[in-house]
């Protein structure tokens, strides 16, 4: 038994912020902009994490005809959940008023958080628990950007992307995740909280901005995606030619073009979104599968790959 991705759905906030947009809030350019990201424009969201997650399944379960009630757990990757609790997830159950009380619950693996929550699925499938699950990545980055920052303000976007995964006799084959420490602090997002009791000293952890090392991030990025897509094709006795396209991690058009040229791989194949979209992290894959969906063909292999804080990453090889 097989984790077989049946469908995709997404959500994209209506709201696009253009890189002249920027120009009137900061000391930058869409000339700077695009030459050091490949970023045009991204959306911003006007609701929370959780009611993009929730259309985004709604998309998916408009596209599949799925009976929301045959739903057996629901997955969320995310690392801007509406709360500390309920989780993500649960609030999604809640608004698809399902009438059974099946498991839901989040992942937090920063931007290689869909890599990750298709490692679970793949195990609770393959284990014959679960037939049929939701797998989310919803991200509403734009409430976490210090727009006096323009290294990192202009990377982000906001957008949630859903599959279903069912038990199938083919689909994933095989899903390799990695955590590297991040010695450096080359990515972090603090809590922005401060504590207080009365029995122990006061603390606080910082502006809950996204924080980013941007050569650091540059140099483990370019590693690791390379080193990952080697070792997933030679691991299972493919070559590139056997991959119909490979889905990376939308974080910046550089990092992309790089792995690319050092592969050697035709740029052609690999699946690029970031221009209008940004790096929407966890919701970055299923949003860019959703594009192609319409291309693809049974027995197709495609590869994601992914990096993020912590550090991160991962990749997957599946067969449509």
């Amino acid at each position: 038994m097989k984790a077989r991705i049946i469908d995709v759905g997404k959500y994209v906030p209506n709201l696009s912020i253009s890189n002249e947009d920027f120009t009137k809030i900061m000391d930058t350019n869409n000339e700077w902009i695009v030459q050091r990201t490949g970023i045009s424009s991204r959306h911003f969201s006007e609701i929370n994490t959780s009611e993009m997650a929730y259309q985004a399944v709604l998309n998916l379960l408009e596209n599949t005809k799925f009976n929301k009630e045959d739903i057996e757990i629901i997955i969320v990757c995310t690392c801007t959940p509406d709360a500390y609790s309920p989780s993500v997830a649960n609030l999604v159950k809640k608004k698809l008023k399902l009438s059974k009380d099946i498991p839901s619950f989040d992942i937090n693996a920063a931007c290689s958080g869909f890599i990750y929550g298709l490692k679970v699925v793949q195990g609770l499938i393959e284990s014959g628990l679960y037939q049929n699950i939701i797998l989310v990545g919803s991200e509403n980055l734009s409430k976490l950007l210090n727009f006096d920052d323009r290294s990192t303000a202009v990377l982000f976007g906001d957008g949630a992307g859903a599959i279903l995964v069912q038990g199938s006799n083919q689909g994933i084959i095989d899903t390799l995740i990695y955590n590297k420490d991040d010695i450096n602090g080359a990515i972090n997002i603090p809590n922005g909280i401060n504590i207080e009791t009365p029995f122990t000293n006061n603390q606080c952890s910082g502006p809950a901005h996204i924080q980013m090392k941007g050569q650091d991030v540059f140099k483990f990025a370019t590693k690791v995606c390379i080193n990952m897509l080697k070792e997933i094709v030679v691991k299972n006795n493919l070559t590139f030619n056997d991959i119909k396209c490979i889905i990376p991690h939308q974080a910046n058009l550089r990092i992309i073009e790089y792995a690319i040229k050092m592969l050697g791989i035709n740029k052609d194949k690999f699946v690029i979104t970031l221009e209008s979209l940004g790096n929407t992290s966890s919701a970055s894959i299923p949003i860019a599968l959703d594009s192609i969906k319409k291309e693809l063909k049974k027995g197709d292999k495609l590869i994601f790959v992914a990096f993020g804080g912590g550090l991160t990453y991962g990749v997957s090889l599946l067969e449509w």
